[in-house]
């Protein structure tokens, strides 16, 4: 299966008014469709996975 959002991420000119962008499901990650609308305006803000903690021998937690 060829992932075509990698091999043409970009569909609008430079110089016109966006008319068409690559859909992205809930997790921010592309669909393989393209929508024929300007995508709305809106922040997408990864959020880390946290650290792991590990264990001290004594059985007390260390960071």
């Amino acid at each position: 299966m060829t992932n075509t959002f990698f091999e043409r991420p970009i569909l609008n000119s430079p110089y016109e008014y966006p008319i068409r962008h690559w859909e992205l499901d809930s997790s921010g990650q592309p669909t393989q469709k393209i929508s024929d609308t300007r995508r709305h305006a809106e922040y997408i803000t990864p959020i880390p996975a946290p650290r792991k903690r590990k264990k001290s021998e004594r059985g007390d937690w260390i960071c």
